[in-house]
């Protein structure tokens, strides 16, 4: 400590900071450092004024608590200590040493540090020579840190590993075999995530909805913090554009994409089918009323493409209005019940007869056995081509160790293989087995049409809702007049009016060319969870 008896100080400000929680771990405890900082008070009778406790860096970010003790020190009339164990627990910022040296040479404020001594206004040119060396060390550290962090981040994306937190519906671990880090599906909320971006995909379900479901099933972004704080509407649109659900990480700093080697939640096609709805609704905003409306942003007008929205007359009459783009005169004011009347027309011919819905179950049963055997040879080649892959992999791996193949050569295989394997993990993901549950999943789907137009008459108007997303990807209206497209596979019920049209039909069961059914399978397992709550209502 200074030796100046005119300005000895009698006051000391402890700062103790680790920039990470590794550090911490490390060896650079607060605790340890206040523990030694506070030794040294003790040491050279000084009273200690204040005490930091500092968890941020010393080159970036605001650096709130650094400026607010340096506003102190300025604050104060006596002169007083500093205390660090040594300089890059201060600082690390030649920028921030000249306002240090300049509070010094006011003779404001004394800095001792435990391993690199003192620097007071009575120091000389070597002492802050040293000083000054020293703060441009602790800076090329740190940029070395940077430097690496840097390249380690890059290669960890460029070998499909993930460079940080695991997305929603995922969870960080360790590998119990290797000990690395890894990422795993979150048992728990995976399902859930998967189900927002089939919902979303339909086109009729709104980004305020998924907040809405968010909260119903309590689907929170910190799961091990307890926080009980469900998705908002940012974080859920964050979600639906972050590309690692199907398979690939997005680097904002290399500008790329890179294939990941785990386990995908969802299909590339999905992905891109809410990407498309995304845009496609960027500057549509929906107001939240109290009042759940049973067509609200499900219906356009098909000339000019606006939306119809919602309106209450008089407590009980709904109306639709239309916002008409470019002068369109041919969109106006609708009572809702008269497109729902249209859409109970239409759903009412959505009919299978009892006695060919007998004879579809006895088909399926031929069917099932044709296409299982033929599904699992075509799945079984494609398991063939993975393991292949998996081959040339190690085989790079070999060359590599061998000096074999330059940098360059590895990367560009490696990115071409997982390509490839990414492409093969799609194809088996978009396979549909004929398992146990695909004759049933069939059938559920059309006695749901045979009781829909039932359903949709005595329904309220969310279970209108969940009925008309489920059968109709697309509602227009054209003046009075409904244009609609349906759902597949309810698009081939409607053209099958007559008993005739049913054998023929029936006949395409008896063959392994039927896709038809395929759907039937593909549309259960997309609204499985809406199907069994109509079932149910039903």
């Amino acid at each position: 400590m200074s030796n100046n008896n005119k300005a000895k100080p009698t006051r000391a400000i402890i700062w103790a900071r680790v920039s990470t929680q590794e550090q911490a771990r490390e060896g650079y405890s607060i605790d340890h450092q206040i523990e030694r900082l506070t030794e040294c008070c003790q040491r050279h009778n000084l009273t200690i004024f204040e005490i930091f406790k500092v968890q941020e860096s010393s080159t970036k970010g605001e650096k709130k608590e650094f400026n607010r003790m340096m506003n102190l020190v300025k604050s104060q009339k006596d002169k007083i200590v500093v205390l660090a164990t040594k300089i890059d627990r201060l600082n690390r910022s030649m920028a921030d040493l000249s306002k240090l040296e300049e509070l010094v040479r006011m003779d404001n404020v004394e800095l001792y540090f435990l391993e690199n001594g003192s620097f007071d206004s009575n120091a000389n040119s070597v002492q802050k020579l040293t000083l000054r060396m020293l703060t441009v060390v602790a800076n090329a550290y740190n940029d070395t840190l940077s430097d690496y962090g840097k390249s380690t981040y890059e290669y960890k994306v460029r070998n499909g590993e993930c460079p940080g937190p695991a997305p929603i519906g995922y969870l960080n671990a360790k590998d119990v075999y290797s000990g690395k880090s890894t990422v795993i599906i979150d048992e728990m909320r995976a399902p859930l995530i998967k189900e927002m971006f089939e919902m979303y995909a339909q086109g009729n379900t709104s980004i305020g909805d998924l907040e809405i479901f968010a909260k119903k099933y309590n689907i929170t972004n910190t799961f091990f913090k307890g926080s009980k704080k469900t998705l908002c509407k940012n974080v859920i649109g964050k979600m639906l554009q972050n590309s690692f659900y199907y398979g690939e990480i997005y680097s904002a700093k290399l500008n790329k994409y890179f294939p990941h080697k785990y386990e995908k939640l969802i299909s590339r096609d999905l992905f891109d089918a809410c990407q498309d709805i995304r845009l496609g609704r960027k500057n549509t905003k929906y107001k939240r009323t109290m009042i759940e409306f049973a067509l609200r942003g499900m219906v356009r007008c098909c000339h000019c493409d606006c939306a119809y929205s919602p309106e209450l007359h008089k407590g009980k009459y709904i109306y639709m209005r239309p916002k008409p783009r470019n002068g369109c005169d041919k969109c106006f004011y609708v009572r809702e019940e008269l497109i729902t009347g249209q859409i109970g027309e239409i759903i009412q011919q959505i009919h299978i007869p009892t006695d060919v819905l007998h004879q579809v179950k006895i088909c399926l049963k031929d069917l099932v056995g044709q296409k299982f055997e033929l599904q699992m040879r075509e799945i079984n080649s494609l398991k063939n081509r993975l393991t292949q892959i998996k081959i040339k992999f190690d085989r790079l791996t070999d060359l590599v160790i061998d000096n074999s193949i330059t940098k360059e050569n590895y990367d560009r295989r490696v990115i071409d293989l997982k390509k490839e394997e990414g492409e093969i993990n799609n194809q088996l993901e978009q396979s549909v087995i004929l398992d146990n549950n695909f004759e049933d999943q069939v059938i559920s789907v059309f006695e749901l049409a045979n009781r829909s137009h039932e359903l949709f008459k005595s329904s309220d108007s969310c279970q209108k809702r969940q009925i008309v997303n489920l059968l109709f990807p697309n509602l227009q209206m054209d003046g009075e007049k409904l244009v609609f497209t349906l759902q597949k596979p309810f698009d081939r019920l409607l053209k099958m009016q007559d008993c005739a049209t049913w054998l023929q039909e029936l006949r395409k069961f008896r063959t392994s060319e039927y896709e038809n059914v395929i759907e039937c399978s593909k549309y259960f397992e997309a609204n499985r969870a809406t199907l069994q709550e109509l079932q149910i209502s039903a």
